[in-house]
């Protein structure tokens, strides 16, 4: 089996890399791919660089090797570090962007090296001066080992470091995945299964590291502590080298795993089991250091999205292309063989998609928008997603204002004010309130009036139905879809549906709950002969008719039904006794 992996790896690039505190690096001999995460957005950023083939370079003399990589990998990844960290500071306090220089580069370098060095030298030399000379490197040792323990539990209680200990484990998982297995069999699902602990892995060479400065700490007399101080010091070069050539052989030959295995003990705590969104990231990030992030067609990649998922609706694909493009959606059909997607729009597109049909997330919500009688609106969690059927609410509702030249209207629990945005566009009426309990929803149907030109018309009431609403104003006419889905009947709507507010689909045990109150509190603001409109659930007629049938306040007129053929508004006329 040791014998199987080993001929798998040598048959690859060798993968290495490291976890920022927003993503992820990976690197090959020849490529590297910068992985990193804003607001759930993946952007990659790739470097070639030509390999040195040159024979010798005394980069590559044993021991020399080790401390030229470790000065190498100093200096590729503090940037990188600095970056991801000013990044991940700058989104908690929400403060500007601040440039590092070289000056601020190379100076932290400098004080943790210098730390480095005070904590594992002077620090315990100094502790065990007190104490006889013949148990003064037992000391030290245990002062060592003690700082390690400290400065280990410190990390594994830090939650800022969390997310780089995810990272860490995504990293290490997909390297491993990728010398195991296929590169097509490189999934989130498989890379979950493969072990996030990795036998080149930087924390393994600090563990050696460790060890070996314990041994010299103990073999080096302590007559002299200022002279051991000094002696350790200049050892440290070497301690680097040794500790780099034993990662080396300890991580080509499995035969040495039981001394790999225990150095690995430290990535404990260095690595986390990452999330699924990580793993992601660390598999884009490995896709493009091995060059396999091609630029496709919109047709290619739609096409990619048909053999991945089921009951694919081509229409909210390609509305989802036109809006991450930010291109006209005729203009996306017509010439989707000839418009290319680079990898980074690929993997933003990845992302929506695995939403809307992993997740079942509604894709107005994904794109804030939505459409409705020929309007736009925006849309998110905070509101209903306007649907068809309800577009006959506002033909009837247009149709009323024109017959019987109707003047102001209310919308109650108007969500994102599409149908009394779309019925004040659309018609002659003056006068448009929109009523809602969400201050949320108000906010947003502020929003889609002004998109849609029509703010000076709007007047907006965050309210508990007519709580807030002056009895000195009254109306032509009432319109309302409130909520009316059964409490006992939320758990057996579609998945998709969950995602939108509670609050605009509990309709009460019987689904009936708003109509009796808008019914009843809308006599205090309904013009005589005034008119009010409701869209019902499927199967509530019977019971809106006998609500309105023990009213004598109201005059049933009309029952509509909706384009599937079920029963969908009802309009009754307001009638002074």
């Amino acid at each position: 089996m040791n014998k199987n992996k080993k001929n798998k790896r040598a048959d690859k690039k060798q993968i290495g890399g490291m976890a920022l505190f927003d993503g992820l690096v990976l690197h090959s001999d020849t490529t590297e791919a910068i992985a990193n995460v804003y607001k759930d957005e993946v952007i990659i950023t790739k470097t070639k660089y030509t390999k040195n083939d040159k024979k010798f370079s005394i980069k590559n003399i044993p021991l020399l090797r080790g401390i030229f990589a470790i000065e190498d990998l100093l200096k590729s990844s503090i940037p990188y570090i600095l970056k991801s960290a000013e990044k991940s500071l700058n989104n908690i306090f929400k403060e500007e962007d601040l440039k590092l220089g070289r000056f601020e580069i190379i100076s932290s370098l400098v004080i943790a090296i210098f730390l480095i060095l005070l904590l594992f030298t002077l620090i315990p030399n100094l502790i065990s001066m007190p104490f006889y000379k013949e148990i003064r490197n037992i000391i030290q040792c245990v002062v060592q080992i003690i700082i390690v323990l400290i400065y280990l539990r410190m990390m594994k209680k830090t939650k800022a470091l969390n997310e780089v200990f995810e990272y860490h484990g995504a990293e290490h998982k997909v390297v491993n995945a990728y010398e195991t297995l296929p590169i097509e069999q490189i999934t989130v699902e498989n890379v979950k299964k493969v072990t996030r602990f990795q036998k080149r892995c930087g924390g393994n060479f600090l563990s050696y590291l460790f060890v070996l400065t314990i041994l010299a700490t103990i073999l080096i007399p302590s007559y002299n502590l200022f002279f051991k101080s000094l002696v350790l010091i200049c050892l440290f070069p070497i301690l680097v080298g040794l500790s780099y050539e034993i990662l080396f052989i300890t991580a080509k030959y499995d035969w040495l795993d039981f001394i790999s295995k225990k150095a690995m003990l430290i990535q404990h705590i260095t690595t986390k089991e990452p999330s699924d969104k990580k793993i992601e990231v660390a598999i884009y990030a490995l896709f493009s250091c091995l060059n396999l992030d091609k630029d496709i067609s919109i047709y290619d990649y739609i096409k990619k999205v048909k053999e991945k998922y089921e009951n694919v609706d081509y229409n909210d694909i390609k509305k989802v292309i036109a809006y991450v493009l930010k291109k006209d959606l005729n203009d996306i059909l017509i010439n989707s063989k000839e418009y290319m997607l680079n990898y980074n729009t690929q993997i933003k597109l990845n992302t929506i998609i695995k939403k809307m049909y992993k997740e079942d997330y509604p894709v107005e919500y994904l794109l804030n928008r939505s459409y409705f009688y020929k309007e736009e609106y925006f849309v998110n969690e905070n509101v209903l997603i306007p649907r068809n059927d309800t577009e006959i609410l506002v033909d009837k509702a247009i149709e009323y204002i024109s017959k019987y030249n109707l003047k102001n209207m209310l919308d109650m629990c108007s969500g994102s004010g599409c149908i009394g945005i779309s019925v004040s566009k659309n018609s002659d009426i003056e006068k448009v309130t929109l009523v809602d309990v969400s201050k949320e929803a108000i906010n947003i149907s502020k929003k889609n009036a002004k998109i849609n030109n029509v703010e000076t018309k709007i007047n907006y009431i965050n309210s508990n139905l007519f709580e807030k609403v002056s009895k000195e104003n009254k109306f032509d006419i009432i319109v309302s879809n409130p909520p009316y889905i059964k409490t006992n009947k939320l758990k057996d709507l579609d998945k998709s549906v969950k995602y939108e507010p509670k609050i605009a689909l509990d309709g009460g045990v019987d689904g009936l709950k708003f109509y009796k109150k808008i019914l009843n509190q809308s006599k205090n603001y309904l013009n005589n002969n005034g008119y009010i409109m409701f869209e019902i659930g499927f199967d509530e007629l019977e019971d809106i008719k006998n609500i309105i049938a023990k009213d004598k306040s109201f005059l049933l007129l009309e029952c509509i039904k909706d384009y599937g053929g079920n029963d969908r508004v009802v309009i009754c006329r307001f009638q002074t006794i």
